[in-house]
């Protein structure tokens, strides 16, 4: 039976085709006229793009100074300029451990610091993207909705989430842990 219109269905290869294109859905863009959904998910990414960083494997996938990959900073990435000549963490690591003078001798104190307590394993694993606002690296929804909350209060944009309650006060009766 015909019912009389069209419906249309986002099927997996509607998805893979705009993000395998771009190379990483962390750099696609939103294009000319996008769908409802591919806006939707690139306002979503947002978020993601503000709360994932590297964990420091072997060093070899991370850009030094566009990482994200220091921990404990707002960005993720060290302060001050490139350095000609490196480009890549591993760059930073000799034999297995960091090498503590030149990572003194390119980066501030506070920098320095947090590097040097990042920990560096002695199997040579591959660095790996991770969610930052969870102990574990997974992105979960709850931590998404909550960092996504804490960004609008930083850039002082204080609204309630559509469709919220206005007596719910607290997220912890929406999200359990």
């Amino acid at each position: 039976m015909e019912s009389g219109y069209q419906t249309s269905f986002l099927t997996r290869q509607d998805i893979k085709r705009p993000i395998l294109s771009s190379l990483s859905f962390l750099r696609a863009k939103l294009g000319a006229n996008p769908s409802f959904g591919w806006w939707s998910l690139l306002e979503g990414k947002k978020i993601l793009n503000k709360g994932h960083r590297w964990r420091v494997g072997d060093g070899k996938e991370i850009d030094i100074w566009k990482g994200p990959w220091i921990p404990q900073i707002t960005n993720f990435n060290p302060r001050g300029g490139e350095v000609e000549g490196l480009h890549k963490v591993s760059q930073l690591i000799h034999e297995g451990q960091w090498n503590a003078n030149l990572v003194r001798r390119l980066f501030d104190e506070e920098d320095t610091s947090r590097i040097l307590a990042i920990p560096l394993s002695k199997f040579h694993v591959r660095d790996k993207m991770v969610w930052n606002h969870t102990k574990c690296g997974t992105y979960l929804t709850s931590s998404g909705y909550r960092s996504a909350r804490d960004y609008k209060k930083d850039e002082g944009l204080r609204s309630k989430p559509v469709g919220e309650s206005s007596t719910r006060d607290s997220e912890g009766e929406l999200w359990s842990k």
